[in-house]
């Protein structure tokens, strides 16, 4: 048995990379014969052979119907699991309880001790089965409506959204641990699983709650009320049950009231401004942070068309073809000083006019679907001018590359004459002398002839709109270009 494994090193020659044939047992071959090698791997295999004669002596001895309702029975208690998915407690327990029988009954017939491999698989699997049902139960039995614990939705869910949702959100999920649905929150985080069922002391929710200084969560914020710990924990001591209607719903989306419905008007298309292309975007990237997921702030979400109709905790925010009325419009163009967006910069004049256009017009909707996330139907900034770039010819691209090289020059350099020298597949921009600037060229386009044969690439350039590339005569200057235009040293 071997394995391939690539070495990498340098010399003054330049880098060299090879691919050796290293042998498994390799670590052990200063202290190993090969015939110590030999009979090893001939015990292992002995081993495993003996291992599974002895699984399988006492299963031979089943008749064919035997082995036939021993299927069926294994089968059955991979449907309990299934069962105890779709929140069907009692149908498990129940085909748990008739297989369980079953199989005691078969064992007893075959007169199968219980010691045999195939009594002790199959009791664990019972068990496994059993344990697994209890948690979801609660620890107690019976359905999930008739258990009186502590209630995950209207308890509990209320309590992580106020005072975790910021920080572990669908937006933002601090340390790998996004506690926006109750499906995310078993997955737990970078830290590990968040809920042993059962055990407050050894959850991590529950630790992380009343540890010491900055460990303690929620972090940079007040510690929760006593009384508030106290009802977490509870709940993980009764089983952390869930008793909402579905985990990969929003936490607490059970417990809330039914959202009032919206009257949604489509755009005819004769309308000065479009909501998808001149208010979308710019209240995307001004409102989302704060006005998203579980817990948005005031009650009012920018996650879909429906939400922004549906206002907030003060009722509608927009009245359609009475901007004076609508709440939006009163925060982003009336008030003084503008209250929104809250701590960011100022909206352009030309988004605050939109806005109010907007809704003179009657705040319909030109979009495909009033109820899905817009963040999914609405184009960045970046993927605009991505697509922007993306339709532009070889000879445009290469056009913008030459006018940008001077004015990013500038703006680190200014008091330094550049020199500039193009090649078919870059174009070098620096302060040094033409002489100096052909050698480097030189260099780079047998990089770019070693590419093109590594790669199979015949094009020419290699880089659409050609590789830019600044050439700094001294230390100073390239420290200056980096802090200027990449922010580092």
């Amino acid at each position: 048995m071997s394995i391939f494994c690539i070495l990498v090193y340098s010399t003054e020659q330049g880098s060299r990379v090879k691919l050796r044939n290293s042998s498994y047992f390799k670590t052990k071959r200063k202290v190993m014969s090969h015939r110590s090698v030999q009979i090893t791997r001939f015990l292992l295999a002995l081993i495993l052979f003996t291992g599974i004669l002895t699984a399988t002596s006492q299963a031979a001895k089943l008749t064919a119907e035997q082995r036939k309702e021993l299927a069926s029975i294994k089968r059955n208690l991979g449907r309990v699991a299934t069962l105890i998915r779709q929140k069907k407690y009692d149908e498990a327990k129940t085909l748990t309880d008739e297989e369980e029988a079953k199989f005691d009954k078969l064992a007893a017939d075959a007169m199968i001790p219980e010691t045999d491999a195939v009594i002790v698989s199959t009791k664990r699997l019972i068990e496994a089965r059993r344990k697994v049902l209890e948690k979801a139960m609660g620890g107690g039995g019976g359905t999930p409506g008739a258990n009186k614990g502590i209630s995950f939705e209207s308890q509990i869910a209320p309590i992580l959204n106020e005072k975790c949702s910021n920080c572990h959100g669908a937006q933002r999920a601090s340390a790998n641990l996004n506690l926006s649905t109750f499906a995310d929150m078993r997955k737990g985080g970078r830290s590990g699983l968040l809920l042993v069922p059962g055990n407050p002391r050894a959850s991590l929710m529950a630790l992380k709650l009343i540890a010491p200084d900055n460990q303690r969560m929620p972090k940079n914020a007040p510690a929760l009320e006593q009384n508030q710990i106290e009802l977490i924990a509870k709940w993980i001591q009764e089983g952390a049950r869930f008793d909402g209607e579905k985990e990969t719903d929003p936490i607490g989306a059970s417990a809330k009231a039914k959202k009032n419905p919206v009257k949604v008007v489509m755009a005819t298309g004769d309308e000065k401004v479009s909501f998808m292309k001149d208010v979308a975007p710019w209240m995307l990237d001004f409102c989302m942070r704060c006005h998203s997921g579980n817990n948005p702030a005031s009650g009012f979400s920018v996650v879909t068309f429906e939400d922004i109709l549906r206002g907030g905790d003060t009722g509608e925010v927009i009245v359609p073809g009475k901007p004076d009325d609508s709440r939006l419009w009163q925060l982003v163009g009336l008030q003084d000083p503008i209250k929104m967006p809250q701590g960011q910069a100022l909206l352009k004049r030309k988004n605050a006019n939109d806005l109010k256009t907007w809704i003179e017009e009657g705040a319909k909707f030109d979009g495909k679907n009033a109820k899905g996330n817009l963040r999914e139907m609405v184009p960045t900034e970046d993927e605009l001018r991505m697509a922007e770039l993306a339709n532009l010819s070889p000879e445009k691209f290469a056009d913008m590359r030459r006018d940008s090289l001077e004015p990013i020059w500038k703006r680190a350099l200014n008091n330094e004459k550049p020199e500039m020298l193009e090649t078919d597949d870059f174009i070098f921009y620096g302060n040094v002398s033409t002489d100096r600037l052909k050698q480097i060229s030189g260099w780079a386009e047998t990089q770019a002839d070693g590419l093109r044969k590594l790669f199979n690439e015949k094009q020419k350039p290699l880089w659409r709109g050609k590789l830019a590339v600044y050439v700094m005569k001294d230390r100073f200057g390239y420290s200056e270009f980096n802090q200027t235009i990449e922010d580092r040293r």
